[in-house]
């Protein structure tokens, strides 16, 4: 015999057999446990559906101890009791009383009233739970107020229940309730007045005007509340601003919305509708209708990746922006779609970020077996080896892979490979140019006066300051400061020549050192060359920016790249001997010589290299060290994050046909083990390889090779329903993600939501707005938002005769 202690009082009767079952529950729980004896042999085995009942979700059980001290119910509650009741499944074992068990048959005779509670261990009548009252000389009893657990006698209480009074008036009730929330009937007050449904369709529109200015501003990023907000002070004062929510309200009053004119008129002040915690309950439902539109399309794709960057907004609050990355299967278009904001309250450890972004996705309604991938940045909370965001979920998600953001890592390439000094002289004096002329109206019209007097306008006018966090984005910076660099020269000529006379002494001795900086050798030299080495990756950052560029196709853009900076590095004195011809033209227009700066035998501050002249000089300082920097930088950071997916780049027909087929079945093997339960059948992928490599074969000797689809989401359309595994292939590539770009794109959205006027704002109001301001190809459905604003938040004003029907 072994003791064991089962939960009552709230809890499902299910034993603890941990090793230290007695030890595991604490003394405050003494109270709501019972001892019983079991033989060891006879332990029941545990069913999914044995779990405490906090996780068991539409269990009458949980609701008795409520239903008999009379408390109501919400409609959605009692609806998902009558028609979702948790069911046990074929492996629950069914408790024993008196030697008796409850047999699931029972289920099936007196069906749909009865069910099986695994909190209470017994049979509940539903419909009496929820509906029955006691008639003159009779009470509730079994089954309407407590279980059935006297299973010896079961058959005959049952039938006995039956045969109630308070059991079939019950189940009449139960019977209408479903079809008023089934919208197959109408309420019984609507059908005893006429004139209720001509009312509710006023009330309605009424409310759809106030719902559309909420969604016009919310497009158009409008703020909505002004200085004064309140209906009270815009009557006490006209001139006071209310802000533009009321300034449009009188904008549709003027234009005619007379339905809209009588509310504002006649309106009680407690029902007028407009107030902010009105307006942020309807932004509330608007956000979750359009977050649930793109949850339904990700339902639909089946697999989907996250993609999280976390920022600090106005409020100086640390917030967490959440994309999904899924396959939409009715256009068969790779989307990246915000969802949500999310404070991180709990802070910014692995841990936490790992936490909360799994507990998000969760309440979202999303299944994380379905997750594929993920992508951040580099920061060591988000992809730390071990206690990083992306380690915590791939541990709990083995096949959710983590991919570095990819122009993250670009940035990184860029970053190592300018480290050289005379790049860093150069970029901060490109720096201490551009604070000179902001904010300087003066300064600004010196240089623009140079500007008029030179042969030719350059297309700017303003020397660009260098950007913090987009390295490859300075290289517009550095363009638009060597096309100025000549009226630059002139500019701080002219301060000079006009002296104390018209300048502060900052200016002069401003001018003065950056003038000497600009004309320098290295600096020139720098400028020029740091231009021409980043040219070749311009292209690749707008690539690597796009929504809907796939893995592989990101890839093979990254490689372009390294090939034609190794095809430079091997070329070098060509190349390098024409970025110098440019040098010694920006040189001479200044009317400085190039020369070799100052060596010394013992130099540690600068480059000391050896050279002969000037063009030797600066190609071993500068354009070797450079270009061998970015190849070598390429091939260490993206390779590693992005092996395993590359495996399965041979089904894009482009490059089927350029290997064999047994190089390709042994890369596209990797893959199928990975994702083995994602396929149709793993087993048949490599025919399946064979098939679709002799489509192509075929379609290139018909149309020749530009046929031939050259990534994942070109080639994915053409997966048709004889090619399963090649489909699903192709559409988990195409699920995985290629940079973060797009959560960071939300943090303009938060920048112009959130601004200073606005700092004050609920996560939920700000994730509304920011819904309506990025997804405008989501429409919105005003006469579900008013539908759903009846059902969260009942009011005076009557807003539904039918409720939803399919």
């Amino acid at each position: 015999m072994s003791i064991l202690k089962y939960f009552s009082r709230g809890k499902s009767k299910r034993p603890d057999t941990s090793s230290s079952s007695a030890s595991a529950i604490s003394e405050s729980d003494e109270s709501n446990c019972e001892i019983v004896e079991v033989e060891d042999s006879e332990e029941p085995q545990l069913s999914p559906l044995a779990v405490p009942v906090a996780v068991v979700r539409n269990d009458i059980g949980t609701f008795m101890e409520d239903i008999a001290k009379g408390a109501p119910l919400d409609d959605d509650v009692m609806f998902a009791l009558l028609k979702d009741h948790v069911q046990p499944d074929s492996s629950f074992v069914f408790p024993k009383n008196g030697g008796r068990s409850f047999q699931p048959r029972w289920l099936d005779v007196y069906k749909p009233w009865l069910v099986f509670s695994p909190s209470l261990s017994g049979g509940v009548c539903v419909p009496c739970c929820l509906f029955a009252n006691a008639f003159r000389g009779s009470s509730l009893g079994v089954l309407a107020r407590r279980p059935l657990t006297n299973f010896r006698k079961a058959l005959a209480l049952l039938d006995e229940h039956m045969g109630k009074a308070y059991h079939q008036d019950a189940v009449v009730r139960a019977d209408g309730f479903l079809s008023v929330m089934e919208g197959k009937t109408k309420d019984i007050a609507q059908l005893t007045n006429d004139g209720l449904a001509a009312r509710v369709a006023a009330n309605r529109a009424k409310l759809e005007a106030i719902i559309k200015i909420l969604i016009l501003c919310g497009r158009q990023n409008i703020p909505l509340r002004g200085h004064r907000d309140a209906s009270t002070n815009k009557e006490a004062a006209d001139s006071a601003n209310c802000g533009n929510f009321w300034a449009l309200i009188d904008f549709r009053v003027e234009a005619g919305d007379k339905i809209l004119a009588g509310h504002i008129a006649s309106a009680p002040a407690n029902a007028t509708y407009t107030s902010g915690d009105i307006q942020n309950q309807l932004i509330d439902i608007i956000g979750d209708q359009i977050a649930q539109r793109i949850v339904d399309r990700v339902k639909d794709a089946g697999w989907f990746t996250v993609i999280a960057d976390e920022v600090t907004d106005v409020a100086n609050k640390e917030q967490l922006s959440l994309v999904l990355r899924y396959v939409d299967l009715s256009t068969k278009v790779v989307r990246e779609d915000f969802v949500v904001f999310v404070e991180c309250a709990a802070g910014v450890t692995g841990e936490a970020l790992a936490k909360l972004i799994t507990d998000t996705i969760t309440s979202l309604g999303l299944d994380l077996g379905k997750l594929r991938g993920q992508s951040y940045d580099g920061a060591g909370n988000m992809a730390g080896a071990r206690k990083g965001a992306a380690a915590r979920i791939t541990e709990k998600y083995p096949r959710a892979l983590y991919l570095h953001c990819a122009s993250h890592c670009l940035n990184l390439v860029v970053v190592s490979s300018l480290q050289d000094r005379l790049v860093q002289n150069m970029m901060g004096v490109v720096t201490r140019v551009a604070v000179f002329f902001d904010s300087h109206p003066k300064r600004q019209k010196a240089l623009e006066a140079a500007l008029n007097d030179a042969d030719e306008e350059p297309d700017t006018s303003k020397v660009k300051d260098l950007c913090r966090t987009r390295w490859v984005q300075r290289l517009d910076a550095l363009e638009s400061f060597l096309a100025l660099h000549p009226m630059l020269v002139v500019c701080f000529n002219a301060i000079l020549d006009e002296g104390p006379q018209a300048w502060s002494r900052d200016s002069i001795t401003d001018a003065n050192g950056l003038l000497t900086a600009i004309t320098n050798t290295d600096f020139i030299a720098a400028l020029v060359i740091v231009n021409k080495c980043l040219h070749y990756v311009r292209g690749i950052t707008s690539s690597l920016q796009a929504e809907a560029k796939d893995l592989i196709a990101a890839m093979h853009d990254v490689s372009s790249v390294t090939a034609t900076l190794a095809e430079v590095r091997r070329n070098v004195d060509k190349y390098h001997g024409e970025w110098f011809e440019v040098v010694k033209s920006v040189c001479e227009a200044v009317h400085v010589t190039p020369s070799l700066p100052r060596l010394c035998g013992r130099q540690t501050q600068r480059n000391n290299v050896q050279a002969d002249t000037p063009v030797q000089y600066y190609r071993r300082a500068l354009t070797v060290p450079i270009l061998d920097h970015m190849v070598s930088e390429i091939e260490a950071r993206f390779t590693p994050h992005h092996s395993t997916a590359l495996q399965g780049f041979c089904a894009i027909p482009a490059l089927l046909l350029k290997m064999s087929m047994d190089a390709a079945k042994s890369q596209v093997q990797e893959l199928v083990k990975l994702y083995d339960d994602d396929f149709v059948s793993g087993r048949s992928m490599e025919a399946e390889l064979h098939c679709w490599r002799v489509k192509w074969v075929k379609a290139k000797a018909e149309h020749g090779e530009a046929s031939l689809p050259t990534s994942v989401s070109a080639a994915l359309p053409h997966a048709s329903q004889l090619f399963p595994n090649i489909r699903c292939l192709l559409q988990l590539l195409a699920t995985l993600p290629v940079t973060s770009c797009s959560s960071e794109r939300s943090f303009s959205a938060l920048k112009l939501v959130k601004d200073r006027q606005r700092s004050v704002m609920k996560n939920s109001r700000l994730t509304g707005l920011t819904l309506l301001q990025v997804h405008h190809d989501i429409p919105v459905d005003v006469g579900a938002v008013i539908d759903e604003f009846a059902r969260r938040h009942p009011r005076r004003m009557q807003l539904v005769n039918v409720l939803h029907s399919e």
